[in-house]
């Protein structure tokens, strides 16, 4: 049994997506991160490795509305934790209490990861104990493992800090964790990043990658109403 976790933040505006502003305004990020909700999605759909989606969001409030957008059949709970770091670990615990044997956690900053990568993450853990994807800050955006392991999240992280997955990679040895190295991704973080995703997509024809059609048609409005 194979499960698939989606960390997310409700798109709210203020409250999400804020390292984009004050190039991008409030509401443009709430628009924004509902965008790259739509291209998970979209995404998820792709993936050829069965599996089940768990939507797990924060906060708790404004969730009413939010509950909605969550396609059929995929299921939901809020993060637990004070730290990003513990918000991951209860959310891979939660899951595997539930009986899945394969598990990927994956954040919601990166709408143009591809199916792939989650197929992959899923096959390497057959013989693997951990799979993960890390990101050009330093960081990493997906992680699958066969069990909890609490370690990896409690240690001394600074997760906004370029060297996290050197630490994990650390904790993870000290662990004797066989770790599989996949993709580097570029985290959607800044305005930048998201012109340099576009750049990457460019001329790209959608059967043969996903493309985040929904994040890209939104950054051209912005950059319509930037110009104007």
């Amino acid at each position: 049994m194979n499960a698939l976790i989606l960390l997310t933040r409700i798109p709210y505006r203020g409250h999400t997506k804020t390292r984009l502003m004050p190039t991008l305004t409030p509401e443009n990020c709430e628009v924004l991160h509902q965008a790259f909700l739509k291209d998970y999605y979209a995404c998820f759909k792709k993936i050829k490795v069965p599996c089940d989606v768990f939507i797990v969001y924060a906060p708790e409030n404004f969730n009413r509305a939010f509950l909605k957008t969550i396609p059929k059949g995929y299921r939901s709970f809020v993060q637990e934790g004070s730290d990003i770091g513990e918000r991951m670990h209860n959310a891979f615990l939660r899951v595997f209490e539930k009986g899945y044997k394969k598990v990927v956690l994956v954040g919601c900053d990166i709408p143009h990861i591809q199916p792939d990568s989650y197929e992959k993450a899923f096959n390497v853990l057959e013989n693997r104990d951990m799979a993960i994807c890390p990101t050009y800050d330093g960081g990493y955006c997906l992680m699958g493992l066969k069990k909890p392991q609490k370690s990896l999240f409690m240690s001394k992280v600074d997760w906004g800090n370029q060297s996290v997955i050197d630490r994990t990679y650390a904790t993870a040895n000290q662990l004797k964790l066989d770790v599989a190295m996949l993709e580097k991704y570029r985290d959607i973080d800044l305005f930048e990043d998201l012109i340099l995703m576009r750049d990457m997509f460019s001329g790209t024809e959608e059967d043969k990658r996903h493309i985040p059609v929904h994040t890209l048609k939104y950054l051209e409005e912005l950059i319509e109403e930037m110009v104007i």
